[in-house]
C-alpha cells in the first residue's frame, strides 16, 4: 500500500513532507471527498508529518504517550471516508479548537475505531431508532 512507502527508515532516500502529502492526496482522491479541500489538505499534511517521524519515537495523542510506530499502523487503515468523518466532526464543533493540530492527529488516530458507530449513532439521531 502507498503508506508502507512512507515509514520513517524504509528508504535510503526519504520523500519530502511536500511529495508525501501530495501522494496522499491522490491515495484519498481528496477532490471527490465531499467538503472542503483545503482542510483535507491540512489533514493530509499532518498524515505526512507523522509518517515522517522515526517509529521508536514518543507522540502525544488523546494525552496518553503512544510509540509513532503505533499512530503510523493507525494512520495506515485510513480512507477517504475516515477523512470525511473527521473533516464532519471537526466542522461541527461548538467549542473552540486551540490546538487543531493536536486535534487532528487525535481524531485520525481514532477514526478507524470510529467510523462504524459514528455513522450508526448518526442515522439513529436522524431517523429516531
Amino acid at each position: 500500500m502507498l503508506f508502507d512507502m512512507f515509514v520513517a527508515g524504509s528508504h535510503s532516500v526519504s520523500p519530502s513532507i511536500t511529495e508525501i502529502t501530495e501522494a496522499l492526496e491522490c491515495c484519498f482522491e481528496i477532490d471527490c471527498l465531499s467538503g472542503s479541500v483545503e482542510l483535507y489538505r491540512e489533514m493530509c499534511l499532518i498524515i505526512a508529518d507523522v509518517l515522517t517521524i522515526h517509529p521508536d519515537c514518543i507522540m502525544r495523542i488523546a494525552g496518553q504517550q503512544r510509540t509513532a510506530r503505533n499512530v503510523q499502523d493507525m494512520y495506515r487503515m485510513l480512507t477517504g471516508a475516515h477523512l470525511e468523518m473527521v473533516a464532519e466532526k471537526f466542522c461541527s464543533c461548538t467549542y473552540e479548537i486551540k490546538n487543531r493540530v493536536a486535534w487532528m492527529r487525535t481524531a485520525l488516530y481514532n477514526a478507524p475505531m470510529e467510523l462504524d458507530s459514528y455513522y450508526t449513532n448518526q442515522v439513529k439521531t436522524d431517523f429516531g431508532g
